[in-house]
């Protein structure tokens, strides 16, 4: 969490003149074996700790839908040449 992006040390250059980023707050998606992504915020306004906690709920949600979508995903898909009576039952 910063308050001032264009100060902080890992600033991209490129985003420097961006008038309309001013704060930043990032949190990562933590999966059970891995960090999924980061969700990032940025404005004008200063975030606060209430901010940084709210951040963190939706980011812990966010990343129990994308590991259910993937084991979804990964169940959802039966090869071909599998037997028919090894092929799980379609709702």
């Amino acid at each position: 969490m910063t308050d001032d992006y264009t100060q902080w040390e890992g600033h991209a250059p490129e985003h420097a003149a961006d008038t309309h980023l001013r704060a930043m707050l990032a949190v990562p998606l933590l999966g059970r074996e891995a960090v999924l992504g980061v969700l990032t915020l940025s404005g004008k306004r200063r975030f606060d700790e209430h901010d940084r906690w709210l951040a963190e709920l939706f980011a812990t949600q966010a990343a129990v839908a994308l590991e259910n979508a993937r084991l979804h995903a990964s169940l959802s898909y039966v090869p071909a040449n599998w037997p028919p009576s090894t092929r799980p039952a379609r709702p």
